[in-house]
């Protein structure tokens, strides 16, 4: 399985967190949340704002936050407005 939208230290991540349990679905909805977020910010993929959004999600994730909609909510709420 491969994610080429992520970084290297992304994928890196993700493949550590992979031997953790979590399912294909668990990584389709961090994919989304993950590229809706950088969309929203305007963050490209490999810059180190997104590596660590990518961390805070997984780690989200693994204690228990794993509804799309509410990662994705979390994310909205703690960055700044735009414009």
């Amino acid at each position: 399985m491969t994610f080429p939208c992520l970084c290297g230290g992304v994928r890196q991540m993700l493949n550590r967190i992979l031997g953790r349990g979590f399912y294909p679905n668990d990584i389709d909805v961090c994919q989304r949340v993950f590229d809706q977020v950088c969309k929203e910010q305007q963050l490209d993929h490999s810059s180190p704002k997104a590596e660590a959004v990518a961390a805070t999600l997984f780690s989200m994730f693994e204690n228990g936050c794993s509804d799309e909609t509410t990662l994705l909510e979390v994310f909205r709420k703690a960055s700044p407005e735009k414009g």
